[in-house]
């Protein structure tokens, strides 16, 4: 081999590969350190607009997931009201019936009353009650004469991240003040009587002093009312349950998403320790060869020395 005093051939050599694997080095150690595959697009550049896109659809799944879930805390909040207009209606029904006893004195008659002008009044708190400012049903307690299902207070929710082009469940929010209005119905009807009053209302917003009382309405009007309470629970319960499914679908399409996700970008821990054990090897080998190259230049500064000594001597 030859020795050449301006150019290290070896030394080179050496110093290119311990460069290189220095860099490859960093980088596994960056991979471990971050937990990802990808560090830089230069790494793979298909698999990182994959992750994107995957990544961005996952995010989007999950505010929808969050979107379905706030509908499903409203028509839960709605059902629960219903109940509790429910179990009032069961208490007016049980106090007419009270009403009506043949053994039932005058006095005991005026004490029913006030307990049902309070009933009412609560009906009519139960009426107005919203979720997050929007309001559980439709109507008012000055519109009269809508059908129980009112069409004016259907709204979609979206259950896809396509917005309005994709699947949607619809949520029919009910006209509870027609519900409740069934004096003189006679439970042969769900439709109510569009010139009912404050005064004549089942849900009274201020029943001191009403010109109506519990003999004013029968048994089969409270009975009617029951029923219009059951309908809407009904559907505010379909509703419930359709969103209940799009909920399970979306939490699984979220979490296949960022498995794909997670399957191009995260790092194989076990497999990038072994790369980086070797390239540390490497490393420390190229560090070795170069140290021993450099020698070279000792060895012909030590002939030079040697060629000027034996000229001297002769």
């Amino acid at each position: 081999m030859s020795l050449l005093l301006n150019f290290n051939k070896a030394a080179k050599t050496a110093n290119i590969h311990l460069n290189r694997h220095t860099a490859d080095l960093q980088k596994s150690l960056t991979r471990l350190s971050s937990g990802n595959r990808i560090v830089s697009a230069a790494d793979d550049a298909g698999g990182l607009a994959a992750a994107m896109r995957l990544s961005a659809s996952a995010s989007q799944v999950d505010v929808v997931s969050s979107n379905v879930s706030n509908a499903v805390s409203f028509v839960q909040s709605q059902d629960s009201a219903l109940s509790s207009v429910a179990d009032i209606l069961t208490e007016m029904s049980s106090l007419r019936t009270k009403y009506d006893s043949a053994t039932a004195t005058s006095t005991d008659k005026a004490g029913y009353n006030i307990t049902f002008q309070i009933l009412r009044g609560q009906l009519s708190d139960l009426t107005t009650e919203t979720f997050n400012g929007t309001s559980l049903f439709s109507g008012s307690n000055n519109t009269f004469g809508q059908a129980i299902q009112d069409s004016n207070g259907t709204f979609a929710v979206y259950t896809s991240e396509n917005g309005a082009s994709g699947s949607s469940v619809s949520i029919q929010k009910g006209a509870l003040i027609s519900a409740l209005n069934v004096k003189g119905v006679g439970g042969t009807s769900n439709v109510t009587n569009a010139t009912v009053s404050n005064d004549t209302a089942l849900a009274a917003t201020a029943y001191a002093g009403t010109n109506t009382s519990l003999g004013n309405f029968s048994s089969a009007d409270i009975t009617q009312a029951i029923a219009n309470v059951a309908t809407l629970r009904a559907t505010s319960g379909a509703a419930e349950s359709v969103l209940g499914f799009s909920q399970s679908y979306l939490a699984e399409k979220a979490s296949l998403l960022s498995e794909a996700h997670d399957n191009i970008m995260a790092v194989d821990t076990a497999e990038e320790s072994v790369v980086q054990s070797k390239l540390n090897i490497l490393v420390q080998s190229a560090t070795a060869a170069l140290t021993q190259a450099n020698t070279q230049a000792g060895t012909v500064l030590t002939l030079l020395d040697s060629i000027r000594s034996n000229s001297i001597l002769k």
